[in-house]
This record gives structure tokens, sequence and C-alpha cells, in this order.
């Protein structure tokens, strides 16, 4: 919902939406900061704490959601839902993949779920840093504290730099850095080497914004979908490519690295991740 709203105010202008996407995942960075470190205190004060603040929290959005007001006037709202497509999850999740005399859309749009499938390694991470290093919880909580400093630090650099960087060249660098990352992840050994992975990946912050922009440019030039039915199409993409391809694929991949004695140099489910990130540069660049 929140980036359709954004769509439509920034009236599907690439540029406009790739900085306000940057702005976001800014945000989210905040949440991963501190969302650790708290957990670890309310589990101290009881092991159901966190959900419960979770639970508040969820009631809260809600809440704020529910005053959100409409971000197009009345005269604007072309496109009606359907109940028939809002129960039609698949629908919606190959809306982009199915418009026919659109090849870069549909490039875009398999560019976008592929970098989506780097997202299912993180499933994996308290398990791989037990394995790699013998660390516990509290040890994992800090490494994602600092990722979210590493998001929401590139994530505002990046608001400023997209103001002088179309979203192809923030594409171009964003692709081959995530690849540097994963790479680099997959030869984790000592306790500086995913912090030092995630240093390195700080250029690819503007990948995702700018396949979102690009998405949202494509789909209004050459089909019919418009704003937040393109925002709600990638989203539904997305999730589905996480529940049907990344994360039964990342599971595999992990249990097969994990099983095998002596334990393999490179990690293969971040070898995949790095794989799908330089294939979706390729793929969104070649067309």
């Amino acid at each position: 919902m929140n980036y359709s709203a954004i769509s439509d105010v920034c009236q599907g202008n690439p540029e406009k939406v790739a900085i306000a996407s940057a702005a976001v995942q800014s945000y989210i960075g905040l949440a991963v900061i501190t969302a650790p470190l708290v957990a670890v205190r309310l589990r101290r004060l009881h092991r159901r704490a966190p959900f419960a603040v979770c639970a508040a929290l969820c009631v809260a959005n809600w809440f704020l959601a529910r005053n959100l007001p409409e971000t197009l006037p009345t005269k604007e709202r072309t496109q009606r839902v359907l109940w028939t497509e809002a129960l039609n999850p698949l629908g919606c999740a190959t809306a982009l993949l199915r418009q026919t005399g659109a090849p870069r859309l549909q490039a875009l749009s398999i560019a976008y779920s592929l970098v989506s499938m780097t997202r299912s390694a993180d499933t994996f991470l308290q398990p791989f840093t037990a394995k790699v290093m013998g660390w516990g919880r509290d040890e994992s909580a800090k490494l994602l504290s600092f990722w979210g400093a590493t998001i929401f630090l590139s994530n505002q650099v990046l608001r400023k730099a997209l103001r002088h960087m179309e979203p192809h060249m923030a594409l171009r660098i964003g692709a081959l850095f995530l690849t540097l990352q994963e790479f680099v992840k997959s030869l984790t050994s000592s306790w500086w080497h995913l912090p030092g992975a995630l240093i390195l990946g700080l250029p690819s912050a503007g990948l995702e914004p700018a396949l979102k922009a690009l998405i949202a440019e494509e789909a209004r030039r050459t089909t019919r979908l418009r704003g937040g039915v393109v925002q709600a199409a990638m989203k539904t993409q997305q999730a589905f490519t996480l529940a049907m391809v990344g994360n039964p694929l990342m599971g595999a991949s992990f249990a097969q690295w994990a099983s095998q004695t002596p334990t393999p140099r490179f990690a293969w489910h971040y070898l995949v991740c790095a794989a799908a990130s330089l294939f979706s540069g390729m793929l969104a660049l070649g067309v």
C-alpha cells in the first residue's frame, strides 16, 4: 500500500519513485538497527514479550493505515478493483509477466524476482553463523543491527545520489556490488567477513529502487497498468518468488552445504544469491 501511495504522489516519475523508495528503505534500516537490540532486552523480561510488542505495533500500524488519506483525486481513480482480481493472487503475481507486446517490462520483472531471491538467504543467517563461527542469538542480533545501519546510511546517501543519477546507472552499479557482496558472504570464516561484505555492498542500495522505478515507467509507457496496480503486482510477484522459488532453492542449497563433511569453502546459498544478482543485472540492462 505504501509503495502504491508513493507512486501516486510521484505521478509515476521514475527518478522521484527511486528517491522515495530509497527513503523508505532507509527507514527500514532504522527499524532493523533497533529491533534486534530491543528484542534481546525484551526477551530477558519474558520469552514472549517480543511477540506481544510486535502484536501491539501491528495494531497501531492498522490504525495508521486506516486513516491514511487517499493519494489520488476522485476523478483520477479510473481503475476499479474487482473481487475476482483481489482473490486471485497468482494472477496478480504474474500480471507484469503476462503483458504481451512489452518484452522490456517482462525482462525487468524477471530481474526484480531474481533480486528478490537474495532475501531468502537471510532466513538462514543464524544457523549459518552458528555453524561457521559458533555465534549465538546475541551475536546475530548485533550483526542485524549493523546491517540496519548500513541500510540506513547507504539509502540516505542514495537519496542524494539519485538526484544526479539515472535509474539505469543505479541499477548497473547496484547489481555489480550486490553480486560482490553475496560472493564475499559465501567465503565467511571470520567475524569480520559478514560486516565487511555489508560495507562492500553499500552501493547496491540503489538496485531495488531503480528496478521499481523502471518497471513503473515501462508499465505506464507500454500497458494500461498504472500506479497502485503495478506496485501491488510487484509486491505479490516478490512474495510468490520467495515462497515458490527462493526459499526452497536457498533451503536446499544451505542444507547441502551444511551437511557436507568437511564443510565446503564456499557457502552455496550465498553463491546462488550472487548468481541471481548477476543475472538480474545482465537481464535488465540487456534489453
